[in-house]
């Protein structure tokens, strides 16, 4: 995947499922965490993302309506996917010049306070953006892979790569892992963003 040339195409037009793409290549979000994400929970003053939800279609099966599944907006299947993922700089200034055009309560991948996007759905408009772009195969699975390969690749323990990535980790090592502080992991998001250079 041209990794330049996404992010180039993200920051110059800036819109919701930009904003979308961002954070899943330079902060490995999920593409429930996404969908769930509003503005709000966008700290600019401390450079934070607040990760606590996530959208989900799941099982439901309804003998009226005939429905087998239902998508459900809460909070993520298990407790380490609840994190703090500091922004690298140029997401802070970029998210600030967003930020004016929407409310706090405006999910970042809809841009309305009460219409959300299932997974389903924002990989279906990042199919199309992607053609757009010229890339092929790129979910934002693939995104969140990238930025995985590139915290490995940039030497992060992995005590840092599972709690940016909010991974479940068994009880049995969590002991043995420390977890890493929130300043541990600003700057190792800062060297992956200052590593990977992209140009405007």
């Amino acid at each position: 995947m041209e990794r330049e040339r996404l992010t180039a195409s993200s920051r110059h037009r800036g819109d919701t499922l930009d904003a979308g793409i961002l954070l899943a290549l330079y902060l490995g979000m999920r593409g429930g965490e996404l969908c769930a994400l509003r503005w709000r929970d966008i700290d600019l003053e401390t450079g934070v993302v607040r990760i606590n939800k996530s959208v989900r279609r799941v099982r439901f099966p309804d003998e009226n309506s005939g429905t087998k599944t239902r998508v459900i907006l809460g909070k993520p299947e298990f407790k380490s996917a609840i994190r703090e993922v500091p922004l690298p700089m140029f997401l802070i200034e970029f998210f600030t010049e967003q930020s004016c055009f929407h409310l706090p309560t405006d999910y970042i991948l809809s841009g309305h306070s009460d219409k959300v996007i299932e997974p389903r759905g924002a990989e279906y408009h990042l199919l199309k953006r992607m053609d757009e772009v010229g890339l092929e195969g790129v979910s934002f699975r693939t995104l969140r892979d990238t930025f995985e390969s590139g915290c490995m690749a940039a030497g992060f323990s992995l005590q840092v790569i599972n709690a940016l990535l909010g991974r479940k980790i068994p009880s049995r090592d969590s002991a043995a892992l420390p977890f890493p502080s929130l300043e541990q992991k600003r700057e190792s998001i800062e060297k992956l963003a200052k590593d990977w250079t992209f140009r405007d």
